[in-house]
């Protein structure tokens, strides 16, 4: 028992000793715990602590930030704004010097025109003087012709005359030595008269006798009146002198030869004034047929570059104005439907195909697309094929180019890229390209020609009309329709309507023109 009491203590002492070495334990763990607890929470407080100053930076950095981007968007702001004007000013100097070159330009084409006016004037007037002087000479070596031929035949009537009279006499002394002795004195011979028809003489007769067998030629009244009434003397040719083709008889004095030949020489030069102011009135007339059916329609443009008929409606491009215009003819009178404003353009050319618009500009060297509405609105652009567009035309299929600086017409296929298919060489500078009857119209600018090409776009007919060659503007612009000529001039606010039956061929221009 006492054993068990003893085991029991030791083992409750045992216990006791375990507790205590578990309770100083505990307390160990528990004090570093509150020791890692208490480095815990002043880490932690340090954490928010840095936490909170990082939190302040931020804020400070973001607010910072904001002002700098605040700072930066007004000075932004105010760069745009600066940009803004100097952009409007640099805009409104390059319109100034646009204007100002434009003006120039036209003062430049204007004078130019002058020039070239003044040089056509004077070659006029010296093709009319070099051609008023050959008629002069013409008219003189007719009138030389006309002398010498009246001056023959008074000759020749004055020789007939002569020889009549010879055989009058003749007559007469064959009479007198024929007549039976004892008849007395013989009679006084009586006056010439005209020879009559008599049967031969039974004895042989001289030569002057036989001359007057001869048929004489019937001259004119007046030279029979003059020979008859003149002397014998006085039937004898004079010597041949040379008189003034202008000079005419005197009233006061008889009749003659010399007379007689000075009227037939004034009646020869009224002839010709007659036939000269015959001719003068038909060409007058041929001039006025060929200007009766034009009609000239005023329009509030004089720089047109660009004329295409889409059903009643007339399409105009003016480089000038920088517009295209949307015109229709009502009773006779061309009226604008609406016009479409293209800032900084310069339209030389002009097709449509239904709801799209081409336009050629030769500043640009682009050939440009627009969707039609009620605005007109871009849709692509190409570059031209050569360096100045002229004009444009669309048949259906295919559109057409031509460039007046390298002479050229190129075929387009309606592709993303407006392909070039054809390139055809032609040997005059194309400012406008018309289709009609599967061949094309076209003109020349200087020469205000009306060309018609053939299939290979070669010269094939040349036309023109004196409403076209009137004054120094050059052709610019030309449509087709219904047999009538839909005409534009450069420096001239009208469209000419030239009927085609109006029109005079001439041949084709050199190539260049």
């Amino acid at each position: 028992m006492e054993r068990g009491r003893r085991a029991d203590e030791e083992a409750r002492e045992a216990l006791e000793a375990e507790r205590a070495r578990l309770r100083q334990e505990v307390q160990q763990q528990l004090e570093k715990a509150q020791k890692v607890e208490l480095d815990s929470v002043s880490k932690v407080a340090e954490m928010e602590r840095v936490l909170e100053g990082e939190k302040e930076r931020m804020r400070t950095g973001v607010k910072d930030a904001l002002e700098e981007l605040r700072r930066v968007r007004a000075e932004a702001a105010d760069a745009v704004e600066d940009a803004k004007t100097a952009l409007s000013q640099e805009k409104a100097k390059f319109d100034q010097e646009k204007l100002r070159f434009l003006n120039d330009l036209e003062d430049e084409r204007q004078k130019l025109y002058a020039e070239t006016d003044a040089k056509t004037r004077a070659v006029r007037a010296e093709a009319a003087a070099s051609l008023e002087a050959e008629r002069a000479a013409v008219r003189k070596d007719l009138e030389e012709k006309v002398r010498i031929k009246v001056e023959q035949l008074r000759v020749h009537y004055e020789k007939e005359a002569q020889r009549a009279a010879i055989a009058d006499q003749a007559r007469t002394d064959l009479a007198k030595a024929l007549e039976p002795a004892g008849m007395g004195a013989a009679p006084e011979p009586a006056k010439a008269a005209p020879p009559q028809p008599e049967a031969p003489a039974p004895v042989q007769a001289d030569a002057a006798v036989q001359a007057e067998e001869r048929p004489v030629p019937t001259p004119p009244s007046a030279l029979l009146s003059a020979l008859s009434e003149a002397p014998a003397a006085e039937r004898i040719p004079p010597a041949p002198v040379a008189q003034s083709p202008l000079e005419t008889a005197p009233a006061a004095q008889p009749s003659s030869p010399q007379a007689s030949a000075k009227r037939m020489s004034l009646w020869g030069r009224m002839g010709l004034v007659g036939l000269a102011a015959a001719a003068v009135a038909v060409v007058a007339g041929v001039c006025l047929q060929r200007s009766l059916g034009v009609r000239s329609h005023p329009v509030p443009f004089s720089h047109p570059t660009a004329l295409v008929w889409v059903g009643k409606d007339l399409w105009v491009s003016d480089w000038f104005d920088q517009a295209v215009y949307r015109m229709t003819l009502e009773n006779g009178v061309l009226k604008v439907g609406r016009r479409h404003h293209l800032p900084g353009s310069h339209v030389t050319g002009m097709a449509v195909d239904g709801g799209v618009l081409y336009l050629a500009d030769s500043w640009k060297r682009q050939i440009m697309k627009y969707r039609v509405g009620a605005e007109l609105t871009l849709e692509d652009f190409w570059p031209s094929p050569g360096p100045n567009p002229s004009a444009l035309s669309h048949d259906g299929t295919y559109l057409w180019s031509a460039d007046s600086g390298l002479n050229a017409v190129y075929r387009h296929a309606l592709d993303e890229s407006l392909s070039v298919l054809n390139t055809y060489p032609v040997s005059f500078s194309p400012v406008c390209l018309e289709k009609d009857g599967g061949r094309f119209w076209s003109a020349g600018s200087e020469s205000r020609m009306v060309l018609r090409l053939n299939e290979r776009l070669g010269l094939s007919e040349a036309f023109v009309h004196p409403k076209l060659e009137d004054g120094w503007q050059p052709l610019s612009c030309m449509a087709v329709k219904g047999g009538r000529f839909w005409v534009g001039r450069d420096g001239l606010n009208v469209v000419h309507e030239v009927p085609k039956a109006s029109l005079r061929n001439v041949p084709p221009p050199a190539p260049g023109k």
